[in-house]
């Protein structure tokens, strides 16, 4: 027994479990969920004389005890059934009087021969028993452990009493004991997780393991084979092709070409539109031949971007025909990726319809009329070599792949299925697979080589179910092949007995489907097989009480399941699937690399090395279990993780992502994106990023942004721990409300995030919360209680928001109600209030522009030889960019956060173009430098070689750079808008003399002045003793203040802007119009059909592009250092006029008065139709009383009137160019 310290044999134990708690295991080979416990089984059996005489040889020259030998040759067994890295097993230490179990794990090494294996178990069985096994049982004890959960496997020696065996029944016992110069090894184990079969040969293939590592103790224990030679022939039949076929070398092409012959006037090929005999389809097939052959000879591939039409076919039986290789792009692939497909596959033609132009608008697009083409034609030089056709299927680069498949890969698989599902031109064959899918092809070709009809459908039609069960009952269809989710919808309402075949693929089906064939008498197929294995592989059919499998190995296939050391799996024991034979593709098109890796070489033969795990049943079929990487099928389509992965590495605010898939049921699976970033990123932001690269289907359902991705203590990605973040909501011990505040906002937030099992310690934002969220949940909380949203940021979490919550402190009803009455009572007051507010202001604005009269500034430039432009890739900045582009200045650097600096510089392209509906032009691009970086870091973000070489060469700073939004958590702000203009500062005052701009914001101005009333605020005030809540308006305050700080060291300009709008001569406004309150705000007013009056304020609408523009006239200017401008649009317009404007599109909007506002959100605010847009104006409402702030721009004014600037009016143009443009994105009605 131990002798060592309690505390040490403690923490020994908990550190065990805390880092390996769930344990290897011998796979099960039964369902045992739901079956109660049915206790165990024991088999009995003598270990062989000369195995035994082995085990003692090695034991007594090594002086090994057997235990230790035995408890080592059933790891390495557990080892190769589990393929787990750190294998696990139960023992009872000699030495325990209490006979306690303790758990030995051990990491079984390629490199380890059979004698390290001993040694590890040895040295871990030693250091177990000295911690004691009291405490092992203390610890599981005070964790609450099931210990079947930490211990599957069990091994004991030489304990004859069954009844002290019994006590430690677990998944799987071994049990040693010698008699005399015999051993018998008891196997006991749990009949709810094993059959005696998959026992029986489990006994079997240890004997083997211990004969073979014994005969060679020089080999790799890893390296050996543990199946029996019953188990090895066993699994060597199930391997190979079960299926055979008559015409293996029947060419795809000549078979077609002999049902023209047979069959000339049937219907080949129809879609909603329209039909071809086999005669006509021939023809027109051959025209586009001899059009490709004499005009592009020298394409080797050729796309086809079309819907599966009867075009669709002409096209790819021509490509065909001309010896060319076919490649299929969805219509419905994003831009981006359609582009990437045709330069990877060195596509210089692609056959299209006149509407799909708008894709390949890059190309030259030239019009075919077939009819002047030869309509019989042959290709003599064809090769059966050749490639027929590059499926581009996703990548893990988060580029597609090309896969290249033979003619004769091709050819022997269209044979064969046209043999196997016995194919006549009595069949129709109905496809509901798109086009750009091999299964697709598999089911054109099998009809069209046999004389049958294939009917196509679109896409879009493909989801009208009623549209569907019309075609079938209309055209007879006999043949039906798809994907399990819709041929689910289709089935279930089938009319006649009509269809006879159903073909499955992509997925598996629902038990809905297996019931619903059976019970019509429809045979139903699944077809199984990576892209690379030429359309199918495995096929299986379903009966009524069928599990779920892909079935077994079709004609010129060879089906291998190895674990990690490429050994063969025994049967019923997960593994990866390989797949051998004549059909396999070449490999991928223009990548010799990722070929190499997946194409191997095996037995001499060459193996596709799939990726899924699967296991072979006892009767020879094949269970398919998942993904062993990152590849998933959902809903029939294949995707690829890593290509989610690397796009959204791409955006500029995620620094880390980990995508997984989450498998609720076997038919409901959820792609879901966990991420880390240093600001809060709107879910809704994220996926209109993604649809821009990436197919509908590949779009992950749900975005949690973590602190941090987990690793296991290997450094690894720990995705046990990321599939149970979306659990633990579920599981986790809950803290639960204990206070009236806390259960009413856990019912808010209960409603809004549609989940029932939240804690008061979640926080918002990592269990589905979101800005729009945070906004609606905030104004719930605040019908009874006084918050702002900021709340949502700050304390995000419903025990810390309910703390900071004063329960006599009214709610926004009450509010609302008190400011009426406010409103109706102090009318006469207030009115006297603002008569002494405006003769005040008066007096002192009277004072102020006498000021401006006598300003006399020589306005003489200064040029500038290198301008850092910060924030560049902004709504301002962007401007601002075009405008120093074309400005006599040999060298701009931008900093822009990015991965990389061709990263940095393809956002800024992008944003350029979105705004100018234009690419940067080639001789200005090359005076711009585009570098990543980060000014809320040090050295902003630079390395310090190239923060030097800027500090010594720019000298002129404009910063733009800002944290703009309405809401959001503090830290960002302050981290941009405050630590960044300091790192500005310091970079400014480094090196070369530089002179600052500075934007800021006129806003800064207002807030609350204890016992101020009314402000003038003008270009020479900052710091009045403000209170401000907002902010983005507080931290650019700040921002002022540490620039002025150095004022006695730095050459500064203050460039503060008004409410800045959209682009006066198009309209167009910034990309995230949704975090623009003024733009919210007035969608929800001509949703409700009125605007509020405002006596107090006009609507103020400083154009973008005119700001730019009196930026660049100001900061050029020699002598204007040291100053503070505003550069705000005096030509204000009042609500009246907006509306008259407005009225030209939304003639019933209404104007009514403030107070009406007031009592429409009252009466209205329960009313869910109404509900949304009334949240966008409470959030932006301010009930609260403030200094009222008049904000002038004379001083700006002057001067940009004496450099020949005007500020442009508001009028009935800019107001269409504004709603136009919002209508055109679909922001406006």
């Amino acid at each position: 027994m131990s002798t060592l310290n309690e505390t040490i044999c403690r923490n020994y134990w908990n550190a065990k479990l805390d880092e390996h708690f769930y344990t290897s295991k011998f796979p099960y080979n039964q369902n045992f969920f739901d079956k109660g416990d049915k206790g165990h089984l024991c088999i009995n059996t003598r270990l062989p004389k000369d195995v035994v005489l082995l085990i003692n040889k090695l034991t007594n020259e090594n002086s090994y005890n057997k235990y230790v030998f035995f408890s080592s040759i059933v790891q390495l067994l557990q080892k190769n059934y589990s393929d787990e890295e750190i294998v696990s097993v139960g023992i009872i230490p000699f030495f325990d009087k209490n006979q306690n179990l303790l758990r030995c794990d051990i990491d079984i090494k390629g490199s380890d021969f059979l004698k390290d294996i001993i040694e590890k178990m040895k040295k871990e069985m030693v250091q177990s028993e000295e911690m004691n096994s009291n405490f092992f049982e203390e610890v599981i004890e005070n964790k609450n452990i099931n210990k079947s959960e930490i211990l599957s496997t069990i091994c004991i020696y030489n304990i004859k009493s069954e009844i002290i065996v019994k006590k430690f029944l677990s998944d799987i016992n071994f049990v040693f004991n010698e008699h005399g110069s015999n051993i018998d090894l008891k196997l006991f184990y749990s009949t709810n997780k094993y059959t005696s079969s998959y026992i029986k040969e489990l006994i079997d293939n240890f004997i083997c393991t211990v004969k073979r590592c014994l005969s060679d103790l020089r080999k790799n224990a890893l390296n050996i084979n543990v199946l029996s030679e019953t188990q090895q022939k066993k699994v060597e039949r199930f391997s190979t092709s079960h299926y055979d076929f008559n015409n293996q070398n029947e060419l795809l092409l000549d078979s077609f070409e002999e049902q023209v012959k047979i069959n000339p006037n049937n219907i080949a090929v129809m879609d909603s539109l329209n039909s071809l005999t086999y005669k006509k389809l021939d023809t027109k097939s051959s025209q586009l031949a001899h059009y490709i052959v004499e005009k592009h000879s020298n394409a080797s591939n050729i796309g086809v971007l079309m819907d599966s039409t009867v075009n669709f076919v002409i096209s790819v039986l021509a490509i065909m025909k001309a010896g060319k290789a076919f490649v299929p792009i969805n219509i419905n692939y994003p831009k981006v990726r359609v582009k990437k497909i045709i330069f990877d596959a060195d596509i210089n033609i692609v056959i299209t319809e006149s509407f799909q132009e708008c894709n390949v608008k890059n190309l030259n697009i030239e019009e075919i009329n077939l009819d002047e083409y030869n309509n019989d034609y042959k290709n003599e030089n064809f090769k059966n070599q050749d490639i027929a056709y590059l499926i581009y299927t996703s990548g893990t680069t988060g580029s597609p792949k090309g896969v290249a498949v033979s003619y004769k890969a091709l050819s022997k698989t269209i044979v064969w299925r046209k043999e196997f599902y016995n194919l006549t031109k009595k069949n129709s064959t109905l496809l509901t697979v798109i086009n750009s899918f091999d299964a697709f092809f598999g089911g054109l070709f099998s009809s069209l080589t046999s004389g049958s009809s294939v009917h196509l459908v679109k896409e879009c039609e493909m989801k009208d179910t009623q549209f569907l069960n019309k075609l079938i009952t209309k055209q007879q269809i006999t043949h039906l092949y798809g994907t399990p989710s819709l041929i689910e919808e289709i089935v279930k309402y089938f009319k006649k007995n009509i269809v006879k075949t159903i073909t499955i693929g992509g997925d598996y089906p629902t038990k809905t489907i297996i019931r619903e064939c059976k019970n019509r008498g429809i045979e139903l197929y699944n077809e199984y097989g990576p892209t690379e294995c030429t359309i199918l592989s495995t096929i299986y059919k379903f009966s009524r009480n069928s599990s779920i499998l892909i079935g077994k190995p079709i004609c010129d296939t060879e089906i291998l399941i190895l674990n990690n050391n490429q050994n063969i799996c025994p049967v019923n024991v997960p593994g990866e699937l390989y797949i051998s034979g004549e059909r396999l593709a070449y490999g991928y098109w223009k990548d010799q690399t990722l070929t190499s890796q997946n194409f191997l070489s095996l037995n001499s033969k060459k193996f596709f090395k799939t990726g899924d795990l699967a296991k072979w049943t006892s009767d020879g079929n094949i269970k398919l279990l998942g993904r062993k990487d990152s590849q998933h099928k959902i809903n029939g389509y294949r995707v690829e993780i890593d290509e989610i992965e690397n796009i959204l590495n791409e955006h500029y605010l995620i620094n880390s992502v980990k995508v997984i898939i989450k498998e609720y049921s076997a038919n409901k699976k959820q792609i879901i994106a966990f991420y880390t970033s240093d600001f809060f990123v709107d879910n809704n932001k994220l996926v209109s990023y993604l649809e821009k690269y990436l197919p509908k289907y590949m779009m992950p359902g749900k975005f949690i942004r973590l602190k941090e991705i987990p690793l296991t203590n290997a450094g690894k990605i720990d995705e046990k721990q990321l599939l149970n973040i979306n659990l633990s909501i579920k599981n986790q011990r809950k803290k639960a409300p204990y206070t009236v505040i806390q259960k009413e906002i856990l019912a808010i937030w209960m409603k809004y995030l549609d989940n029932y099992n939240i804690s008061i310690t979640d926080d918002f934002f990592e269990i589905g919360g979101d800005s729009l969220k945070a906004i609606q949940v905030a104004n719930a909380i605040s019908e009874k209680y006084d918050i702002s949203i900021n709340y949502m940021y700050k304390y995000r979490t419903i025990e810390k928001i309910s703390a900071q919550i004063n329960p006599t402190h009214p709610g926004i009803k009450k509010r609302l109600s008190n400011k009426l009455e406010d409103l109706f009572q102090g009318f006469e007051n207030l009115e006297a209030d603002k008569f002494l507010i405006e003769k005040n202001l008066n007096e002192e604005y009277r004072e102020y522009k006498n000021s401006v009269q006598n300003i006399k500034t020589p306005l003489i430039n200064k040029n500038f030889e290198h301008i850092l432009l910060l924030g560049g890739n902004g709504f301002l900045g962007i401007y601002l960019l075009n405008n120093l582009l074309n400005l006599n200045v040999p060298s701009i650097t931008l900093i822009i956060r990015g991965k990389n600096n061709q990263h940095a510089l393809n956002r800024v392209k992008k944003s350029y173009k979105f705004y100018f509906n234009r690419e940067i032009p080639e001789n200005l691009l090359a005076k711009l430098t585009v570098i990543s970086g980060d000014i809320s870091k040090e050295k902003l973000g630079l390395s310090k070689k190239d923060y030097m070489y800027y500090s010594q060469s720019i000298d002129c700073i404009i910063n733009s750079a800002a944290f703009v939004k309405h809401f959001g958590e503090y830290k960002n702000f302050y981290n941009i808008n405050v630590i960044g203009t300091k790192n500005i500062v310091r970079f400014a005052l480094n090196g070369l003399s530089k002179k600052l701009i500075h934007i800021s914001t006129t806003s800064v101005g207002e807030g609350v002045i204890e016992g101020v009333n009314s402000l003038l605020f003008t270009e020479d005030k900052m710091d009045l003793n403000q209170s401000i809540d907002d902010y983005y308006i507080a931290t650019k305050l700040e921002s002022e203040k540490v620039i002025v700080k150095e004022k006695d060291r730095l050459d500064y300009q203050i460039l503060r802007i008004g409410n800045l709008m959209f682009d006066s001569n198009s309209g167009k406004f910034q990309e995230n119009i949704e975090d623009n309150a003024f733009y919210r705000n007035i969608r929800a007013y001509i949703n409700l059909n009125f605007i509020p009056k405002s006596s107090e304020r006009n609507l103020n609408f400083t154009f973008v592009n005119e700001a730019a523009e009196a930026i660049m006239l100001l900061f050029q200017k020699r002598y204007l250092n040291k100053k503070v401008f505003h550069l705000y649009n005096p030509n204000e317009i009042s609500f009246d006029k907006f509306l008259q404007y407005l009225r030209i599109y939304y003639p019933d909007i209404q104007s009514i008065q403030y107070k009406e506002l007031l009592e429409f959100i009252i009466k209205n605010i329960d009313k869910s139709e109404k509900r949304h847009y009334i949240d966008d104006l409470l959030a932006y409402l301010d009930l609260d009383r403030k200094t009222f702030t008049k904000t002038v721009s004379d001083k700006t004014c002057h001067i940009l009137s004496e450099c020949g600037f005007k500020w442009s009016m508001i009028d009935n143009k800019k107001i269409e160019n504004m709603v136009e443009y919002c209508k055109k994105i679909e922001f406006l009605p």
